[in-house]
This record gives C-alpha cells, structure tokens and sequence, in this order.
C-alpha cells in the first residue's frame, strides 16, 4: 500500500513492518479506526538513526529526550472524525506508558486524565471498603486475607519500618523493611561449590525492604508502575514526595508472588531470582530490585579505551579471550569502514558495563530456507545487510529489566533490523560464542520453529538443483530471533511449575508447543525425535532436565520422589512415560496342555519379580542400544564364538535389532530370532508382500527364525544370572537352546514401567490397565494429566478399542499444550465448564509411521491412518516393483479418493518427509496419479 504525502510516496508496509512500535485502534465490530507506527529514530533522511540525539538537541529544545524515553511518531492515520479521541486511546496504550512521543515540531506527554491513577499518599481507614473490594475480585487469595478485620490491622500496625499507600482507589502497597533475610539467603542466594553452608556470610546489615502485600484493579494495572518513583524515596536517590522514615542503607525491593500468580505490570521492571535447585519447595517465586535500576544509563558504539573496563568484566568466564578478539575486530573494521564484519555496543551506567558483539552473517537465505522466520518477519522488506548474528553477550544482573532497551538500542546504533542467535547441542557447543546468561536473550527474543524440508535428488536435478548454500548440511541448532518490533512486544513470564514425566514423543512434542509459543517464558522442571530433531528445537534452553525415574508420587505436598532421591515440587504434573519393553515373566510351563495363543492372554500382564541376568537387555531407548553395542563388540571377538544371540518379540523392532546386531559384524548363524505366538495370516507388517520379502532376506542371512514361541524357562528354572540357557513352548515341540548364551535381547510385550505403576497406584489415581484421563486428558486429580500410550480414557465413553496409542503420540502432546494454554494465556478464554462437551472422546488425524532398516539393507516407511486395528478394505491399490528387489511402492486409496495407507521397502535411502505429504491428498491433488497409473504409464511410483 502506498500513500503519497507531498509528493512522496510511503511505503506503509515497509513502515508497519520495521516499526518499534505499531498500535491499531478498532471498534467493537473489529473495524479499523486508527493506527500509529513508533519508531526508536527521526523520520526518513532527516539524520542518521544513530546519530539523532546531538540533532535534536542541537535544533530544538529537547535536552530530556534520550533513546530511552523517547519515540517518533512516523505514520498516524484515523477514520475522519475520530483523529483526536485516537490519539488519546494510542497513547493509553500500555508500552507507550513510560515514553514521550516526538515529532519534528510537536511534543506529546503520555496521555492521563481524572481518571487515571496515580499515587496519593498513607493507606487510610477510610479507604478500607474500597480496598476490599479490589481484594475480592482475586480469584485465588492466601487464607491470611480472609481473617476478619486483617485490612484493619494493617492499617494500624504501620511504622517507621512498616508502611502501606494507595493510589486513589485503584490500588494498595503495604512495605515491611523487617524481613527475613536469612530464608531468602538460604533458599535463593547461590553459592559456590567449594564452600560449605557454614562458610556463608551473612550480609552484615539488612539492606533490603519488601513489597508484602499488593493489589491493583486490573483496569489501572499498568499504572502499577508508579510504585517505582514511590520505591525511590526508600533509597534516597531522588527527593522523595512521600517523607518516610526509613534507612538510608537500602538496596534492594523485595516481591514474593505465588507461583500459580501471573505477571503484573510492576513485575516486569523487576529481576525473577531462580531458587539455588529445582528441589526447592519454597511456594513463592523471588522478584528483586536494585537501586541501581533507577539510574539512567547509555548504549553506544565501542571504542578502543573500552577494552580494559571490558576485559575486566569478562575476566571469569570461560570464553573471554573470545569476546575480547571480536572486540578488537570492531575496531579494526570501524577504522577501515568495514560495516558488515563484527558491529560492538557497550551499555553504561555509572558502575557497570556489558557487552554486545554480532557479526552480519552470510548465510541468510540458509536460515530462511529452513526456519520459518517469516512467522514474526517479513524477510522481503529486509536487506541482507540488516541481518546479524549475535555472538557475545554479557549483563550485569542488576540490569536485566534493561535488556529489551539494549537490544533496541544494538538494532538502532548498527542499522540492523533482526538479530539471530544459534543454540547448539552441548556435544556441539561452539567455542567462538559467549552468552554466559541465555535467558536474557531468550525471555526478549521468540524461538523459531524449524521448516519441513524438501529432500531433492540432487544428482538428477543436476544445473537445476537448489543453490548448495541451502542444501548442505550445517550442524543442527536452534534459532532465536529479535527484531525491530519485538523489542516492544509484550511478553508473559509463567512462573507455574510444569514437571513433565518421561521423555516419549508425547512428552517431547507438548514442550516443544510450549516453549515455541512466542509470548509465553516458561520455566520447566528424550525415542522418535532424532537427535536433530531435538537440536532443532529450542528446548534445552526453555526445560531443565531431572535424569532419574519417578518412584513416587505425594498429590497433597505436590511432589514427587525421583529415584535419586529428591522431591520435586510441581504445580503442574504430566505423565507421560508412554510403554517400555518389560523383562519377560516366564510361565515355568514346560508342556503343552494350553496353546501357546491362549497361554499367552494369560501371562501377558504378570510383573516378573525375580533377579534380572546380567546379559538380558530390554531396548527402550538410546542408552541401551549403546549398551548393546558394547556388548556387540566382545560378543563378535573370536573368544565368544560358540554363544549365541537371541532376539525374542514379535513387532518390527525384532527386525531392526536383527539387521543392527548383523551389520555390527555378528553372523546370522549365531542369531536366534524367536516370535511371540500370533493368529494365522497375522504379522507386524500389515502387507504380506513385506513380510516375504523380510523372510527372504533373513533366510539370505542364515538367521534361524522360531515361530510360535513363549518364554517357559530361564536356565531350566535355576537361578536365571548368567543366562546360559533359555526354553520356549511351542505348538510342537519344546524349544531349547542349550548352547550358551551371550546377550538375549527381549522386545516381547510392552507396559507400563513398574516404579511409575506403583507411584501412580500408590497415590490413588485410577489405573485400569492404564492411567485412566478423560477426553481433556485429565485425571481424577486437577492438577495431574496424562497423555500418551500411557492412559486410557474412562470407560464412562463406551470405546475402549480407542486410546492415545492409536494415534500420532506427537500430535497428541501437541494437543495436551493446546489444552494447557488457556490456563497460562491471559489472551484465550477457557473453555466453557457448562458447556457439555465431556460426552465424546477426541479423534486425531496426523498419521501413524513406522518404519526402520529391516535385514537385507531394506529401508522400511510404512505409513497409514489412525485405527482401533479394524482397518476397512481400501478403495484402490497403486504398486509397483518388487518388495523382494527393493523396490516396492505401494499406495492405498480409502472410498473417498484419499491417500490413506503408504508402504516403501527399498534399497535406497527414502526421502521420508517427501513421501509424508502424500498423506490424504486427494487424487486429484497428484497430477491425476491414479488415471496414468490405470493406463499403465507409471511403472515406478518412486520417479
């Protein structure tokens, strides 16, 4: 859109997009009334955005106009009519709160009027209706406000030391400068790991007072922040408008909220101190302030005399002698007008300093070829040249409600727009970067989400191919980014304690909705995701990882027992541990006077009690199948020639171990593959032509294949560790490997892993079978959910052949933090309790994969819809190829034309994600696929 103001055309959507600020005004019925657009700078060429303070000064009278308090106005429109009630609605707008708005010629303050709030003096007796009723609205109040007469007491227990305010009848602040220091010591302050508890000293002198009781109409809560000029005349920097008597020798303000309490307003100029573990069980959450926050401060561009002051604040950290060489490459890339190496900023106070580097990065169209940034940019109506990375960054802790100003300020002095920074895995963690504190740049910054890939056949597309700048493989890392408007973007800090249980996939995906959500900063307490998919996403920098198993459970503490040891409080509990392969309880049956079949529905849920052997390995996940590996490498050395592997089970994980154990080098004579009891026709792989070809293969390999089999005895009854010898019971004779055996793999039946079993049961959740959740996921317990194989639904919904097992495990944990969000989003209604929506349960669509290297080198994608195992004849087959010459290509069509089942047994590498889109695509969505097919003109479905 382009408007022409004197004869010069405006780009608005150059000017909403690289705005610090852009503020719409709409009416009831959501139509437009006005906008305004803020930038950080003077309009057009008028003066170099960096260099507009000496300007302004310089022609106008403008001495208290600092790039902290001050934005330009660039683009206002309104309806007609309505220019002068916009204005005053903009200028209400919460982030315009502390900033005077220029324009070339005029001034406007911060719009206030009457009814405005504003602080007035002491609290009162007389104000004791009206507080109250700001009290009422709370939803959640801590039992001591509803003690008779409390508000009344409050009032009367003020000292010189104990002091409570008003603002008009919007608000109350009641200060206590007695506190207890030493709790706040203790549970907070972190020391180091060589001094003991003794060791610590004790400030000398209580230097800190505390905010204990607060509350605010929610209509005025913005205006909360005038608290801070009233925070002053306790530490005597400025003359204060309220003489109290207090000591001069503050330091610090104090707030502790609950942890279920949303950020206010106030909070947001405070600094959110972590507690020294995760173990704390302490139910507040700890927000300080220092003096020095009062201060004014300045960012600019470094200069050669800097480097001491900065060589002595990075002195500590590890990667210092990096920082400063970048250091010192601004400066040789300033004197030779070299603008696109490496830009520093230094931020100033009167007694502290940091440290900002970045460099302009060269491989821009690599980012925007694999992460979405065009979510929160559009990347046309950037230059190149205002991409940067950052590489350092490093913050006094007294400063970090200053962040977002530093960031805008870096934006500004390099002519910048966006700034991205990489988080690498730890065993890729990059040597050149230091950001002692990410959290810093994380809680300004939005994480973005990694795009789905194209595989291309580079090869075949040969000239035509995409530029190798984008294809090639870096190492995976995920991307934070802030740019020009994000810097004012307002942002929620959620301070509830969400202790997630078991890294499954479902797991996995409800923190990854989580912490991708932009406005949200979240503080937590790994199976299908590959380790890039896990480098890829921003999750180790938004969780902290807990490694032990949960063995206990206490609902009314709110805590559970980790097998190390420690309780972890929670506020919020999600279990999703999903299924492991347990140890196989064996049925000490030796005859045959029940069928293996039946025999089976019997011992499928009997827990075996008795020691483990050494050499039985259940594989659930990537530190056994290390562990195997290992054990791999002895088992192949000439000593063990005469032991024998078995793989004992009956899905397609017994296939995968098969070709892993024989492409680490074990003969296939030596492997015993022995396969659960199953119906006639039945087998893992839902197409036979897969199945022949798989027996082909392992026939090929001289893996001796036992069909039919239950695990009777271990070591003929006998103490079971070492396993020399196994039984199974089959419909003929009894099978009985008597040689010795080295490793016994069991991928036999999975449930539920016992310690969880016993907390779960132990705290009186309902198990039957499986957790029991309702169709929101749940449980009996508010505060308690479920998802994943893990649950089942409550049998008040009559459809037990459905579970979260039937489904995409990553769609159902992205569907859990949907559930989740209302409760944290101050923006999203929750869902209507009357409303009766409880009746069904809910259906996902996202496919079912499964997949892996089968023997013979066969790489295996098999994909179809979710299903209860009752699967409908399908409407139409395409194939082509052979599954026995590692070609095969099969796709089934459901009666409404849609792709509904797609199989892939192949030699070569298949481009997974390419062929996931063909999922429930119509056919007439693939270039009429099925006609040219009929016709005989597709001979092979993978050109």
């Amino acid at each position: 859109m382009l408007i022409k103001v004197h004869q010069k055309c405006i780009l608005v959507q150059t000017l909403i997009e690289k705005a610090n600020l852009a503020v719409t005004l709409a009416n009831e019925k959501d139509d437009i009334v006005a906008h305004a657009s803020f930038f950080d700078h003077p309009y057009g060429g008028l003066v170099d955005q960096a260099q507009w303070e000496p300007f302004l000064q310089e022609h106008f009278s403008a001495e208290k106009c600092t790039p902290m308090n001050t934005l330009f106005l660039h683009l206002f429109v309104a309806q007609p009519g309505f220019t002068t009630a916009s204005i005053k609605e903009i200028m209400k707008y919460e982030n315009l709160g502390n900033f005077a708005i220029r324009l070339p010629v005029l001034s406007l303050s911060p719009y206030t009027d009457s009814t405005d709030a504003g602080l007035s003096g002491f609290y009162r007796v007389e104000d004791h209706d009206d507080i109250m009723r700001l009290f009422t609205k709370q939803p959640k109040l801590p039992s001591v406000f509803k003690q008779p007469y409390f508000l009344v007491q409050l009032i009367e227990d003020q000292t010189e030391n104990n002091h409570t305010a008003v603002c008009q009848v919007s608000g109350l602040y009641a200060v206590w400068s007695d506190m207890n220091v030493c709790l706040v010591w203790c549970i907070f302050c972190r020391q180091e790991e060589k001094q003991s508890t003794e060791a610590a000293q004790l400030p000398s002198n209580q230097n800190a007072f505390c905010i204990q009781f607060f509350t605010f109409d929610k209509k005025y809560e913005m205006s909360s922040v005038s608290i801070q000029f009233w925070i002053c005349s306790f530490f005597h920097l400025f003359s204060p408008d309220i003489h109290l008597c207090v000591p001069q020798d503050r330091e610090f303000c104090i707030i502790t909220v609950p942890h279920l309490f949303r950020e206010f307003p106030l909070l947001q100029n405070f600094i959110r101190v972590p507690p020294r573990t995760h173990f704390s069980s302490f139910p507040q959450e700890l927000y300080v302030f220092h003096r020095h926050g009062l201060r004014s401060v300045e960012v600019r561009r470094a200069v050669a005399s800097d480097r001491p002051a900065v060589s002595d604040l990075v002195k500590d950290l590890r990667l210092n002698q990096s920082l400063l060489q970048d250091l010192d490459r601004s400066q040789v890339s300033i004197s030779t007008h070299d603008n696109r190496s490496v830009v520093s900023s230094v931020f100033l106070s009167p007694e502290n300093l940091i440290v900002n580097c970045a460099h302009l990065p060269q491989d821009v169209e690599y980012i925007c070829a694999r992460y979405n940034i065009e979510n929160y940019i559009y990347f046309s109506e950037h230059c190149y040249e205002e991409h940067a990375r950052l590489l350092h960054f490093v913050l006094n802790a007294l400063f970090q409600h200053f962040t977002k100003h530093v960031f805008k300020e870096v934006l500004r002095l390099a002519h910048i727009s966006c700034l991205y920074h990489r988080t690498y895995p730890p065993e890729l963690s990059q040597e050149n970067s230091c950001v002692p504190n990410l959290d810093l740049f994380l809680n300004c910054a939005v994480p973005v989400h990694p795009r789905r890939q194209i595989i291309y056949p580079l090869e075949e597309l040969g000239t035509n191919a995409p530029s190798r700048r984008i294809t090639e493989d870096q190492p995976p890392f995920s991307l934070s980014l802030i740019s020009r408007k994000l810097t004012m973007e307002p942002k929620v800090t959620v301070n509830v304690r969400i202790v997630v249980v078991g890294a499954s996939d479902t797991g996995l995906s409800f923190l990854e909705v989580l912490s991708c959500f932009y406005f949200f900063y979240f503080y937590f307490f790994y199976h299908g995701y590959s380790s890039r998919d896990l480098a890829l996403v921003p999750l180790r920098s938004h969780i902290s990882v807990i490694t032990g198993k949960m063995v206990g459970l206490c609902r009314k503490s709110k805590r559970i027992l980790v097998s190390n040891g420690k309780r972890v409080p929670y506020d919020f509990l999600v279990l999703c541990t999903g299924l492991q392969y347990q140890v196989p309880s064996p049925t000490g049956d030796v005859g045959q006077s029940v069928p293996n079949l039946q025999l089976q529905a019997q011992w499928t849920h009997r827990t075996y009690t008795g020691p483990i052997p050494s050499n039985l390995f259940t594989l659930n996940d990537l530190h056994d199948c290390r562990i195997i590996c290992w054990r791999m490498a002895l088992f192949s050395c000439s000593v063990l020639k005469g032991h024998n592997a078995v793989v004992y089970g009956s899905s397609v994980d017994v296939y995968t171990t098969v070709e892993a154990l024989l492409s680490l080098g074990v003969r296939g004579s030596r492997i015993h593959l022995v396969l659960l009891p199953s119906k006639p026709g039945v087998s893992c792989f839902s197409d036979p032509s897969v199945d022949k070809a798989v027996t082909a293969a392992l026939k090929t390999a001289e893996v001796h294949v036992h069909r039919n089999c239950l695990l009777a005895q271990m070591n003929d009854g006998e103490h079971p560790d070492p396993l020399r010898m196994v039984s199974f019971t089959t419909d003929a004779e009894l099978l009985r490997l008597q040689c010795g055996v080295s490793v016994f793999i069991n991928l036999s039946t999975k449930g539920v892993d016992h310690d969880a079993f016993r907390s779960i049961t132990k705290s009186h959740l309902v198990f039957d079978y499986r957790l029991v959740i309702n169709s929101s996921f749940h449980t009996y317990d508010e505060a308690i959910l479920g998802a994943g194989p893990l649950t089942k639904f409550s049998r008040r919904y009559y459809s037990d052949e459905w579970t979260h097992a039937n489904f995409n495990s990553r769609e159902v944990g992205q569907a859990l933090a949907v559930e989740m969000l209302p409760m944290f989003d101050p923006t999203l209604k929750p869902a209507d309790e009357t409303a009766d929506t409880d009746r069904l349960i809910p259906i996902y669509k996202d496919a079912k994969i499964q997949g892996g290297r089968l023997p013979g080198g066969l790489n295996y994608l098999h994909v179809t819809k979710p299903s209860p195992n009752i699967s409908d004849p399908p409407d139409s087959v395409m194939k082509t190829g052979r599954a026995e010459m590692g070609n095969y290509f099969c796709l089934r069509l459901n009666p409404y034309h849609q792709v509904e089942t797609l199989t892939c047994l192949s030699l070569k590498p298949l481009p997974v994600s390419n062929y996931l889109c063909l999922y429930r695509k119509h056919k007439l969505l693939l270039s009429q696929l099925s006609t040219h097919y009929n016709d005989g003109l597709i001979p092979d479905l993978y050109r």
